[in-house]
């Protein structure tokens, strides 16, 4: 999400690149078994599901995670 929105102000470019270094966003080579994905304040402060969406798909459809390697932290 590039857009900082909702009450919490969290996201944007740079936390995504803060974030998630390139070598995460593929299992190939990134050392890790699991993704696990985390987006609390989109559903606890901001109680966005469009953002708490945006932020389960975003390991499979902009990254090269499949599904059964990723898990969730969003409430």
């Amino acid at each position: 999400m590039s857009v900082l929105s909702g009450f919490s102000k969290v996201g944007g470019r740079l936390n995504r690149a803060v974030n998630m270094p390139a070598a995460w966003k593929q299992k190939a080579g990134s050392g890790l078994d699991r993704l696990k994905v985390e987006a609390l304040a989109h559903g606890a402060t901001d109680r966005d599901v469009a953002k708490a969406e945006a932020a389960m798909k975003i390991a499979y459809t902009e990254f090269s995670w499949s599904k059964r390697d990723v898990r969730y932290l969003i409430p």
